[in-house]
């Protein structure tokens, strides 16, 4: 029912009426006549209080769901209405029956018909019979005619009486029964109570039990926390992680990279630095070092830096047991990676992992490559953790992660000579240390076990370079361990010997000491089907290394990788073969002598691969000469099948040199050796070939005789003898010209005799040969020595004094040998410009030209003329005052000529520059003093 009806209902409750004699406030109650006036009757109440209840009862008649209630309401209303037609004499029953249906309503109104007793409904049931029958006697009662029941009013109020008898008897009856039913559930709910309380005291008793073992648990379950972390750091202790080592005593030349990484690792949220290299760099040094940088250990601590060597991890399943070890995880459910995804991201700490040697794992043995990358890419998607991996490779591993990446290069000459004699100090001062260093190609690691054995055994640079040229990485090498352990991690990789291609190309390159174009492999390698692949498959692998080289990539193969794939057989007959062919066409191919169309085209070519050329040739002739410089199982017999083949191939190569670059290895030639600054071995070498010439089986050859011939009197004034000496090989010369009869031999006669008496000191005795043989060397269409002559006249007309004609001379000279691509003489004639431009007080054309004059002198290699070169810096700087330029320059030029050995030249000219120091030194002292007095180089 409706709580705001059965609020309506609350006025009608009965209450105590106080008594007349009862007081109010202490005050006698008022009189019912005092009141009148002004408050309504008792009988006007009861009228009103009939009308307002029949009204409320109405609605709630309609709001009840029990059937016999509503009923039961309904008759009551019907009788309530006919009463008020005798208002005062019904009064009291109405009151009743509104009590009566309050009773009702306040005892069904929240029940349905089912929940309701059974007594409950007997008792309103049988109310409303009663009910019934009154209403149908108060019915009867009214239907009376009025004045029947005015003349008559005392029987219709017996009649009446009789109903509200009735009426109350009902009412005590159902009273009677509500208040019986009432008791019987009293009496029920108290022995629930009771039930419930004897049900509380034994809760309440297991409760004070529960909460005693509540507070035993409490103190167990600390116990089983304290042995919890006590086993979790046990178990930590005893799994199989290895503790991280510490960088090499011998570590230099890595400061500004360990510094590098460092910084980038302590600077990022979440840094992912790799260092990338070819095996035997120094990758894992660097790694080490870095990870005992000041900065690092500030940032993450010791115990937050784990070291994971991965070189065992050949298997995705191998990889996530080191980590998990490694990284000393301790939760265990069965899933390692989630495990140790869980530690780590706990951690509110800052941790860096340093995965080491990891192109084991990246490129599997077993399992897939994308399961190593899933564990990788979910360790970096981790907060707080920093990342760095080494890898043998080019390239860092996945392209989903961004990376930084170092590509580490080999060391320094400084740094390896440094580690080479902290390991074994006797070695230097030796000359030949250079040259074993770069043998091994600055390789930490190699250098390292080289010099290890250097101690061991007592052995000098140069020996252990001759055991190098001939054992090579096996000398640094046992099993499981050394060199050629190292090496063979890479070589004998999965991803290398999966790809038969990629070793076809490393046993090629391997040959190529210098490396070769990327566009050359297509006839040094023409069997590749893949190329790309394969210089893809060695990148992987850090087995080749590319750079830059003037607009054209250079690839080549690390020295010490050479060596190990020169060893045992591990390049094929047919790779050796192929290489050794394409070098003899190659070098055929562009043979050309200078005044030639092709000339300077040729000579670019063969620069290109003259490293490697040069190689290919003296390993063949080497064996051809003595049996050694190949493997074993290269036959005599088959080198012998191609001996007209390198005998062309040497002789193209050797004209080559002469021309350009001389070097005495190619070919045992007097010119060559000329050309070169070695002049006493120069001068035995022409003086076998001029008699070779003379004794001739089939006839003596007296043009190239005499050539010899002049080419020893050349060589004489080089080494400063006297000119008695000189002019014997002149006249000799001469003789075998006019005997030959040839014009080109008369032409070259009179060169000769002009170089000669230059020497002898007739400046201008010399300018008139020059000037013939000029024009027989035009006639016969001679360019080169067209501008040999022009070279010798300018220095005489400077050793005259006329400059201007000098230096004109010298353009056109340069000129020649610029169109001709001689280098040699372009440098010759580079140096005797500068000299001239100073006499004419040029000094700044001057240093415009000696830059370019250095570079082309270092590169072609001549101690000589580098020497010449620096010298005319040192002048310069000097009458500029600038001394520490001055001195730089003059220090560098003594350097040189003290490297030469044997020659007048080399005496006078490192003197020259003690003396000049010295001066240099005065002059910084006082600078106010006037008196320095510097030995210039000659003026022509």
């Amino acid at each position: 029912m409706d709580a705001g009806l059965v609020g309506c209902f609350t006025w009608l409750r009965p209450t105590r009426l106080r008594s007349r004699a009862e007081k109010v406030d202490g005050r006698p109650a008022p009189s019912r006549h005092d009141n009148d006036q002004i408050r309504p009757t008792l009988a006007e109440y009861s009228f009103e209080a009939g009308k307002q209840t029949v009204v409320v009862l109405e609605k709630a008649a309609g709001l009840i769901g029990v059937p016999f209630a509503k009923e039961a309401l309904g008759v009551a209303l019907a009788l309530i209405n006919e009463i008020t037609i005798i208002e005062e004499q019904v009064k009291n029953v109405k009151n009743r029956i509104c009590g009566l249906m309050l009773i009702i309503v306040d005892t069904v109104h929240e029940k349905e018909l089912d929940d309701l007793s059974t007594d409950i409904q007997t008792g309103v049931e049988s109310l409303t019979c009663n009910l019934a029958k009154i209403t149908r006697d108060l019915n009867d009662i009214k239907d009376q005619n009025r004045w029947l029941t005015f003349f008559f009013k005392n029987l219709n109020k017996a009649k009446l009486d009789d109903c509200i008898d009735r009426l109350q008897e009902a009412l005590e009856q159902f009273q009677m029964s509500r208040e019986l039913r009432t008791a019987e559930e009293l009496h029920h709910i108290q022995t629930r109570l009771e039930a419930i309380y004897g049900l509380t005291k034994e809760v309440a008793s297991r409760v004070g039990e529960i909460q005693t073992r509540v507070d035993l648990m409490d103190s167990k379950v600390d116990e089983i926390k304290a042995m919890m972390k006590k086993a979790q750091v046990n178990r930590a202790s005893i799994l199989p992680w290895r503790e991280m080592p510490m960088k090499p005593a011998h570590f230099h030349g890595r400061d500004a990279v360990v510094a590098d990484v460092a910084r980038l690792l302590v600077s990022g949220e979440k840094p992912r630095v790799c260092i990338l290299g070819p095996g035997g760099i120094g990758k894992t040094s660097v790694a080490l070092a870095v990870m005992e940088n000041v900065a690092v250990e500030n940032k993450f601590g010791k115990e937050n830096c784990f070291w994971i060597p991965c070189v065992g991890a050949t298997s995705p399943g191998l990889l996530l047991q080191i980590l998990y070890s490694n990284l000393r995880i301790t939760r265990d459910t069965g899933d390692a990676l989630g495990d140790i995804r869980i530690e780590l991201q706990a951690s509110t700490e800052p941790r860096v992992v340093l995965l080491d040697n990891f192109e084991t794992p990246w490129n599997p043995r077993e399992g897939d490559q994308k399961e190593v990358e899933l564990i990788l890419r979910s360790l970096s998607s981790l907060p707080r953790i920093a990342i760095l991996v080494t890898m043998r490779s080019n390239f860092p591993p996945s392209n989903e992660i961004d990376w930084e990446y170092e590509n580490l290069p080999p060391t320094d000459d400084a740094s390896s000579r440094k580690i080479y004699t902290d390991i074994d100090p006797t070695a230097a001062a030796h000359s030949a240390l250079y040259d074993l260093l770069h043998a091994l190609g600055n390789m930490p690691f190699a250098i390292t076990l080289m010099a290890t054995l250097a101690k061991k055994s007592k052995s000098s640079p140069d020996e252990l370079l001759k055991m190098w040229r001939k054992g090579g990485t096996d000398m640094l090498s046992k099993p499981q361990e050394g060199m050629n352990h190292c090496i063979s991690l890479s070589v004998d990789s999965k991803i290398v010997s999966d790809n038969p291609e990629a070793l076809t190309l490393l046993a090629t390159l391997s040959m190529l000491p210098a490396g070769t174009d990327h566009h050359h492999l297509d006839w040094w390698a023409p069997t590749l089907k893949n190329k790309a692949g394969a210089i893809a498959t060695l990148s992987d692998a850090a087995l080749i290394v590319d750079r830059e080289l003037g607009g054209c990539v250079m690839i080549s193969v690390l020295p010490v990788v050479q060596s190990f794939m020169r060893q045992s057989d591990r390049i094929s007959e047919t790779v050796r073969k192929h290489v050794q062919a394409t070098c003899y066409k190659f070098a055929c191919g562009h043979k050309s002598s200078p005044g030639e169309p092709t000339f300077k085209d040729d000579v670019v070519a063969l620069e290109g691969e003259e490293t490697n050329v040069q190689a290919i040739l003296l390993e063949v002739a080497m064996h051809v000469a003595g049996g050694d410089g190949l493997p074993c199982s290269i036959s005599l017999r088959e080198i012998n099948a191609d001996t007209d083949t390198l005998l062309d191939a040497l002789l193209a190569f050797s004209w080559y040199q002469y021309w350009s670059k001389p070097r005495v290895e190619v070919a045992e030639r007097a010119v060559i050796s000329l050309k070169i600054d070695r002049y006493p071995d120069a001068c035995s070498h022409f003086e076998e070939a001029r008699i070779c010439f003379r004794t001739l089986s089939d006839g003596p050859d007296l043009l190239h005789a005499g050539r010899c011939g002049l080419a020893l009197s050349d060589t004489y004034q080089y080494m400063s003898k006297p000119s008695t000496v000189v002019e014997k090989f002149v006249l000799e010369a001469q003789n075998d010209f006019n005997e030959c009869g040839s014009e080109y031999g008369l032409a070259c006669g009179l060169f000769g005799l002009g170089v000669f008496y230059w020497y002898r000191g007739g400046r201008d005795e010399g300018l008139p040969q020059f000037d013939a043989a000029k024009a027989a060397f035009e006639n016969l269409h001679r360019p080169v020595d067209v501008a040999h002559c022009l070279h010798e006249a300018a220095r005489c007309h400077a050793g005259g004094g006329r400059y201007s004609e000098a230096l004109d001379a010298s353009k056109r000279a340069l000129q020649d040998y610029e169109d001709l691509g001689l280098t040699h003489q372009r440098c010759e004639a580079l140096i005797r410009m500068t000299r001239y431009l100073k006499m004419l007080d040029r000094d700044d054309d001057a240093l415009a030209i000696l830059p370019r004059s250095l570079e082309e002198c270092q590169r072609l290699g001549s101690p000589l003329l580098i020497a010449q070169t620096l010298e005319e810096f040192g002048e310069i700087y000097t009458c500029r005052k600038d001394y520490s330029a001055a001195r730089a320059a003059y220090e560098g030029a003594q350097e040189q000529y003290e490297s030469m050995s044997g020659t007048y030249l080399d005496h006078r000219g490192a003197a020259r520059c003690q003396h000049n120091l010295l001066q240099i030194t005065r002059m910084e002292k006082n600078p106010t003093n006037n008196s320095i007095c510097l030995r210039y180089a000659p003026r022509y």
